[in-house]
């Protein structure tokens, strides 16, 4: 049985690991910011040469990307408070 050669292949996938959204610090969109994670896998001739995993921060209105969400300040009764 023959096997077939991948000269050069790029995998990768999105994966969204919370159901919450935040708001979003540079378009102000009230609730577009969900925590995301990241695999990317490149393969050359039949052998994996990189399979990286990346966890962060991601506005699915404008792209912004952090590691991060930043710190919004609360009201009085610990509410956040974004803009």
């Amino acid at each position: 049985m023959m096997e077939s050669l991948t000269l050069v292949n790029k995998w990768g996938r999105r994966i969204s690991l919370e159901h919450n959204s935040h708001p979003c610090p540079k378009c102000k969109h009230h609730a577009s910011v969900r925590l995301t994670r990241y695999e990317r896998k490149w393969t050359v001739l039949n052998k994996c040469i990189s399979y990286m995993i990346r966890v962060s921060y991601e506005c699915g209105k404008c792209k912004w990307k952090n590691e991060e969400l930043p710190d919004f300040p609360t009201n009085n009764y610990g509410i956040e408070v974004p803009f």
